[in-house]
């Protein structure tokens, strides 16, 4: 019986030296620290790994978007040529004029 009764109490943690219970405690503490850990860096990874895959949609809706709209450009400036040379001619000059009157 003071076998059983020596075992139930080295189970408890009642036998341990201060330091011993120290040691298990800086363990356990540790282990926790550790899965915390891991949980935390997975759900980073798994974020990062989301935030990549948003990127690329969003870089590949661009490249859609900006070769539509240089089709688009390319089109109406075959239909009408000139209304696009007098538009270059006239933000030619107007930035010609204001850069011209802000060195004098």
């Amino acid at each position: 019986m003071n076998n059983n009764m020596e075992y139930r109490n080295e189970m408890n943690g009642a036998s341990r030296t201060p330091k011993q219970n120290l040691m298990e405690a800086k363990r356990l503490i540790l282990d926790a620290s550790n899965n915390i850990y891991e949980e935390k860096k997975n759900d980073i990874q798994s974020e990062i790994s989301d935030f990549k895959s948003n990127v690329e949609d969003v870089k590949k809706r661009v490249r859609e978007n900006a070769f539509e709209t240089k089709e688009s450009i390319e089109t109406q400036v075959k239909e009408r040529p000139w209304t696009f040379v007098f538009g270059a001619t006239l933000a030619g000059s107007l930035i010609g004029f204001l850069l011209g009157r802000r060195y004098k």
